[in-house]
């Protein structure tokens, strides 16, 4: 008798031995994407690219636009202009770059898994995203784009077990078979919501523009000298624009902004210079000054699933608000223990470790108290002298940024910045009075985009809602 050979196709998406099981993500009796596909190849018809080496500085800063996943809009899903351009340099020399083209339907592969949107023109691509050509007398691409972004990408990161999936896996996603006259009123219909959706967009600031916007008319300053600033190692930065190499000849008179010999472009450089000098156009005083108790950092935690305190760190810190929804707990034994870790209402909580994180800055607004780990550092002031949400809203600004970016330790990720380092920030000396007026002015401009993004997201759900009601009447 001969032995039947298993396809573990059969029981999954990719052959890893059902390692990978995304079969609630598909479409019930739905037709795999790769019908869709122009040639139905998915080595023709699915495309990736390749960022070329951030080593080589003729690659960079080119006329050539370069894809990153910050450049995508996630209003309208679509790509307007990339953030990165790369040179004519970087097409020569390495063979393997893949320009998509304009109207390109791309989608993640990595991290943002399901991610779809469309380009405006011609853009170079990087691995993170596929470019699917699809045969548009089959498939309209404004409804699969909205599909992917509100139907399938939700499902994915409820059954979430990779961070990546393959040309294989998006081939045989079996999606919808609706009809293309369908479609194509369907998209018709979203079309029209896309443009409700860019004329809210148009009205939208980013909560960092917003504050960096009061405190540049505060100080009398260019109200995008942070997007001047360039993108750095911190939080504060990353909204900048991208920040290329730069040389700067440093004469000794340059070194009277700091207390010690500083030889980094970090902290002698022009920019650096002319913050400094704006920050004390005004009088300063030290957070030091206004400390109930000297800063200090969390403990490693002891986590327990039946504990009673919440464990803040740096991934709780949303650089606009806490979130403690999938925070780990601690027992009240550890809680009481570890008395230098525990956080109290009103408490400031600064990440102080890490690229990218370091410099993400929230107050503590919870009634119940908490630990923070080793890598937030607490900041407790003097309430009668000065105010939490103005002290926070200050260091998000780049008068606060650019001195987190010039005094950060440590080099690639391990990046740190210490207690007695914070301590010595330099920040405006006003009356309680005084920054109560600045807090208004940025919590009413803040409140103005809250309400925009409700509106942007009832129109999302519009959209849902005629996606679902498309697939429900198949």
């Amino acid at each position: 008798m001969g032995v039947k050979q298993l396809d573990f196709r059969d029981f999954s998406l990719d052959p890893k031995l059902g390692i990978k099981d995304y079969s609630v993500i598909h479409f019930k009796n739905g037709i795999p994407l790769k019908f869709f596909l122009l040639n139905k190849d998915i080595k023709t018809d699915i495309k990736s690219g390749r960022t070329p080496s951030k080593f080589n500085e003729y690659y960079w800063n080119g006329e050539y636009e370069f894809l990153t996943m910050q450049d995508v809009d996630t209003a309208t899903f679509e790509v307007n202009e990339t953030s990165e351009k790369i040179t004519d340099y970087a097409i020569e020399d390495d063979k393997t770059l893949y320009q998509a083209p304009e109207g390109a339907l791309i989608v993640s592969n990595a991290m943002t898994v399901g991610q779809a949107f469309i380009t405006k023109k011609n853009i170079y691509i990087n691995q993170n995203v596929f470019h699917l050509e699809i045969d548009e007398s089959k498939l309209n691409k404004t409804f699969i784009k909205w599909y992917f972004n509100l139907i399938f990408r939700p499902n994915f990161e409820r059954v979430f077990v990779s961070k990546y999936f393959s040309k294989n896996e998006y081939s045989r996603l079996k999606i919808p078979n609706i009809e293309i006259e369908k479609q194509n009123l369907i998209a018709d219909k979203i079309l029209i919501i896309e443009e409700e959706i860019r004329k809210l967009k148009s009205q939208f600031k980013e909560p960092l523009e917003v504050i960096n916007e009061v405190f540049a008319e505060f100080y009398g300053y260019s109200k995008t000298l942070w997007l001047e600033f360039g993108k750095g190692m911190t939080a504060g930065t990353q909204k900048s624009n991208i920040k290329t190499l730069k040389w700067y000849n440093v004469l000794q008179t340059d070194i009277s902004y700091s207390n010690i010999l500083r030889f980094s472009t970090r902290f002698h450089n022009p920019l650096t210079h002319k913050l400094t000098d704006i920050l004390l156009s005004k009088p300063t005083l030290k957070i030091s000054d206004i400390l109930t108790q000297d800063i200090r950092r969390g403990v490693q935690p002891k986590k327990d699933e039946n504990g009673d305190y919440y464990v803040i760190k740096t991934g709780q810190l949303k650089n606009g608000y806490i979130d403690i929804s999938e925070a780990d707990m601690v027992t009240t034994e550890f809680f009481e223990a570890k008395t230098k870790a525990q956080v109290q209402k009103g408490d400031i909580l600064l990440a102080s470790t890490g690229k990218v994180s370091l410099g993400k800055v929230d107050v503590y607004e919870f009634e119940e108290e908490a630990v923070v780990d080793g890598h937030v550092s607490i900041i407790r002031i003097n309430k009668e002298k000065y105010n939490e949400w103005f002290l926070v809203y200050f260091l998000r600004s780049i008068l606060g940024t650019f001195q987190i970016e010039r005094d950060y330790t440590g080099a690639t990720n391990q990046i740190e910045l210490y207690p007695e380092q914070i301590s010595q920030f330099q920040i405006p000396d006003l009356n309680l009075e005084q920054q109560q007026n600045i807090i208004k002015q940025i919590k009413s401009q803040l409140d103005q985009q809250i309400q925009i993004e409700h509106k942007i997201e009832n129109y999302r759900e519009q959209i849902k809602q005629i996606i679902e009601d498309a697939i429900n009447n198949i």
